[in-house]
């Protein structure tokens, strides 16, 4: 796209792992774990849960993910270096980091992404996560892009609070 075409930006949407439930988590298919215990010695799918040993894994998890979204920005740059680049991200940022294994904080700093973009669809919470995101992206609003909820039921007034509560931090 951005060699055969003339746009001003991408957006890296839902670039993390998906939402761990008590029936499934990620990143144990033969491939990754594979990889994994080419640089540590243990098979990552017969720890405990919580054990250090679980923390390095998914530490690791949180490393491949950052290295995505590092390689796209580099290699999106290398063609076109004004790109503006945006990242969705979890709006809760410490759960992202813990369940998602994506670091919008960290790639905020290293400069992967110009405009953070998290997911907050969360009527009553708006002018909560507009704050936080603005802190993580360098503490600057013009490098924050807050969404709003259209779906689930929400009444135009509904749309209207969450657009004036954003407006309003």
């Amino acid at each position: 796209l951005v060699k055969n075409y003339d746009i001003d930006g991408i957006q890296l949407d839902y670039v993390r792992y998906p939402e761990k439930t008590k029936e499934k988590d990620y990143g144990f298919d033969d491939y990754t774990v594979n990889e994994f215990m080419k640089e540590k010695d243990f098979d990552p799918r017969t720890v405990k849960p919580n054990s250090f040993e679980a923390n390095v894994f998914a530490y690791y998890k949180q490393c491949q993910v950052t290295a995505y979204v590092e390689a796209c920005s580099t290699r999106l740059r290398a063609i076109k270096p004004d790109l503006i680049i945006s990242l969705s991200v979890y709006p809760f940022f410490s759960d992202g980091v813990k369940n998602f294994m994506q670091s919008a904080e960290l790639w905020m700093d290293k400069g992967y992404g110009d405009l953070l973009v998290p997911m907050a669809y969360y009527e009553n919470q708006v002018k909560t996560l507009t704050n936080d995101a603005i802190k993580v992206a360098n503490n600057s609003a013009k490098n924050t892009v807050i969404g709003i909820s259209t779906q689930n039921g929400f009444t135009v007034e509904s749309v209207n609070k969450q657009a004036n509560q954003v407006l309003e931090t």
